[in-house]
């Protein structure tokens, strides 16, 4: 079984879909921004501030600088919970996040939450401290996945609410059957085959969809196997590889490497072929080869 590394999935989507990101998450600041100013992501600077000296820990954060349309310079900060369990301490922590930020840069914040946990009365939004007559409250904004609309999520003209869609699908498949998670990935697909969106936004969210929902050998085997299937039939439900995991096996393993996992599958020859870019014969020939 592959390792999912939800924490680069999530950091990597809101990079490809930034614009509809904050569409989604923040439409009261959305119209304020100049996209055509372009936006720039300041890793180097979360590098800094939100690595901890002792254990070597770095966060899940993303730090944005924007630009709004009357000149300003704003920063977002977004920090995702990716870790799936409550944490007492995180409102401090998200406290912490903000005041290194500010006081290093001294730049206006906005913050914001994701969380992907899957406790239903988890909702972290407010960090207070008092002590006498010294008193703080830090309010940030949350978005918890697990208390979205299924149906407002698939209903939805945002193309980053397919993301949280199958964000939402992750949690509510934990801990069930395989095939129940098998049942969302092809239900997210065929969904989202029936948008109109961008050819490269959409094969963006089939990658994101492939990998935050991965499923075992023989069940991705399947899985590869109906998409195949209904590619070829009147619905025209195909998926892209273009960004999936055997695009990436591709590029690091080469084409017959790849060709070779996939005949072990037993996926058809021509897949095999549109896949890796190799003729009939040559997938013909690495069949011989294996079975000798």
């Amino acid at each position: 079984m592959v390792t999912v590394d939800y924490d680069a999935l999530w950091k990597e989507a809101i990079e490809d879909f930034f614009q509809d990101f904050i569409m989604f998450f923040a439409p009261d600041l959305y119209p304020q921004v100049d996209f055509a100013k372009g936006y720039e992501f300041l890793e180097q600077e979360l590098r800094k501030l939100f690595e901890d000296a002792a254990t070597g820990k770095k966060y899940t954060d993303k730090l944005a600088k924007i630009y709004l349309k009357n000149g300003a310079e704003k920063w977002i900060l977004i920090h995702i919970e990716i870790q799936g369990s409550s944490e007492q301490d995180f409102a401090e922590r998200m406290f912490q996040y903000f005041y290194r930020v500010y006081d290093r840069y001294l730049q206006e914040i906005f913050t914001i939450a994701l969380l992907t946990d899957d406790q239903k009365n988890y909702r972290p939004n407010q960090f207070k401290y008092s002590f006498l007559d010294t008193k703080l409250s830090y309010k940030y904004r949350i978005y918890k996945v697990l208390k979205q609309s299924e149906k407002k999520l698939q209903q939805s003209d945002n193309p980053f609410s397919m993301a949280i869609l199958a964000g939402l699908y992750v949690i509510k498949s934990k801990k069930k059957d395989v095939n129940v998670k098998y049942n969302y990935k092809i239900k997210l697909v065929r969904l989202l085959y029936e948008k109109k969106w961008d050819k490269t936004k959409i094969n963006k969210l089939l990658a994101f969809i492939d990998a935050i929902l991965r499923l075992p050998e023989d069940q991705e085997k399947i899985f590869m196997q109906e998409i195949f299937d209904n590619q070829r039939g009147d619905d025209h439900m195909g998926l892209s590889i273009e960004n999936s995991d055997l695009a990436r096996l591709l590029r690091a393993d080469g084409k017959a490497e790849v060709a070779a996992k996939m005949i072990s599958m037993n996926l058809p020859e021509e897949f095999i072929s549109e896949t890796t870019g190799l003729t009939i014969e040559q997938i013909k020939e690495l069949k011989e080869k294996e079975q000798n």
